[in-house]
């Protein structure tokens, strides 16, 4: 993302505002998503989230180095993981399922929030006379922002709804066929599985991009709830958007 960035023939004012509102919206949707799962599991009866301080949008209390560094350069990244001790449920194949869903949840709320905002912000300026320079590049990052929070959360709901361990997928398959054969290989192999998915979709998209499957994923799942997300807008105002 960044290099695609700064390899563009856009102006370094356009670069930098693409830049923020990139790191913003990506900032905030993977906090969200990570305290979407703390604050499910207190509810559930689990308060080792909180008591680790997880239940906060504080990004030093979330941001793993490494992983923030891939989402920026690669595009697939991950933050530190909430803990959470599923002996501590109440009911515990509910808690885990609940839990693993918050997440994708929250991002699937702040992508249909994002979708209207980027509507409404479209309409006022093409409402709007802007002569300002510095106006103009508020009106953009805007935009932007807005444009990659529904982007990003987006893709954070394809990546971790994958039954790969250790994402969100696999704990929902792991909470209603614990002892199955898949879940016993995915805690073996699914760290391996999910890494050859995305350095070696990385590596293969520069030959062709028919060749990066967790692309393609992806992208099938971000066309599919962006329509229905855009469905959605149109039952609620009347008028499709896009």
């Amino acid at each position: 993302m960044i290099l695609q960035v700064l390899r563009s023939s856009v102006s370094v004012r356009d670069k930098f505002i693409i830049l923020v509102a990139f790191i913003g919206a990506a900032m905030l949707s993977i906090i969200v998503h990570e305290v979407a799962h703390g604050y499910v599991a207190l509810k559930n009866g689990d308060p080792t989230a909180k008591w680790a301080g997880r239940l906060t949008l504080n990004p030093k209390s979330h941001f793993d180095l490494w992983g923030i560094l891939m989402f920026l350069f690669i595009g697939v990244g991950w933050a530190k993981p909430v803990p959470v001790n599923y002996d501590n449920f109440t009911k515990k194949r509910r808690g885990i399922v609940t839990v693993s869903l918050a997440g994708v949840t929250a991002n699937l709320i702040m992508a249909f929030v994002a979708f209207g905002l980027l509507a409404l912000t479209a309409l006022i300026i093409s409402k709007t006379t802007v002569e300002s320079y510095f106006a103009q590049g508020i009106a953009s990052l805007f935009i932007y922002f807005f444009n990659y929070l529904i982007t990003v959360n987006i893709c954070l709901i394809a990546f971790n709804i994958l039954p790969i361990f250790p994402l969100d997928g696999f704990r929902v398959v792991q909470a209603f066929f614990p002892n199955s054969k898949y879940v016993s290989f995915m805690y073996r192999y699914g760290s391996m599985t999910l890494l050859i998915l995305i350095v070696g979709g990385s590596l293969l998209s520069v030959i062709s991009p028919y060749l990066d499957v967790l692309g393609l994923y992806i992208g099938w799942v971000y066309d599919l709830v962006f329509g229905l997300i855009n469905k959605l807008w149109g039952a609620i105002v009347g008028v499709w958007i896009w």
